[in-house]
């Protein structure tokens, strides 16, 4: 297998070559590369100066290699030494850290918060009603660490709220947080669990459309 893979990926280096081409992350890996080599620090004062302000979004999915050539770039030394327009400020989601199946890294997360100089926290929600808020709150802030070294941060819901509550065939307030447990003598397997919990929540879903309590387009399955 291992065999396998570098002839394949040595084809590919060899089409890519041929085709004049570049992947997004050939363009990271020679970008790390040349910082790394012997011209790297002329290299780096050339970004600075040509992009001395950088804002990246969405930091929670950046892996160790591009938080590498951040670093490299915008030194701790070179940010701290008085020149006011030269600045690095990532903006992220710190709880989508610890969504390994997306790609994030949290180690990385983790490295960057530890090496920041201030760090900032958004205190209200625009997209969620009081009452979903209010629950999320509930169920985080009374665990102990509930995503480890990230912290957890509650937040308000500005007034008036823009999301409104869904309500019941009856006009009752639907209850704005649900659990469901699914209940086994014995431990389940991951493919029965799954199955078993996709059949319940596409039942309830059918259930709210024929009631007519939600459309179509007011549901998700995250």
């Amino acid at each position: 297998l291992a065999e396998s893979t570098t002839a394949a990926r040595s084809q590919i280096e060899c089409l890519k070559t041929a085709a004049r081409s570049l992947s997004f992350n050939d363009q990271l890996t020679r970008l790390h590369d040349a910082l790394q080599g012997p011209q790297g620090e002329l290299l780096a004062q050339v970004l600075r100066q040509t992009f001395p302000t950088a804002m990246i979004d969405e930091f929670q999915d950046t892996d160790a290699l591009q938080y590498s050539i951040f670093r490299t770039i915008y030194r701790p030394a070179d940010l701290q030494d008085g020149d006011a327009a030269l600045s690095l400020t990532m903006i992220g989601d710190p709880k989508q850290a610890i969504y390994s199946f997306r790609g994030a890294d949290l180690p990385t997360y983790l490295k960057a918060r530890h090496s920041a100089d201030a760090i900032w926290t958004l205190t209200e929600n625009h997209r969620s009603s009081p009452e979903l808020v209010s629950a999320v709150n509930h169920v985080f802030e009374k665990a102990q660490a509930p995503f480890g070294e990230v912290p957890f941060e509650g937040v308000q819901t500005p007034v008036p709220a823009k999301a409104e509550s869904l309500r019941q065939a009856d006009g009752q307030a639907m209850p704005a947080l649900t659990v469901w447990h699914l209940d086994s003598p014995k431990p389940l397997s991951g493919k029965h669990y799954t199955d078993a919990m996709a059949s319940i929540c596409a039942t309830h879903m059918v259930t709210l459309l024929n009631q007519q309590v939600a459309q179509p387009g007011q549901m998700a399955v995250l």
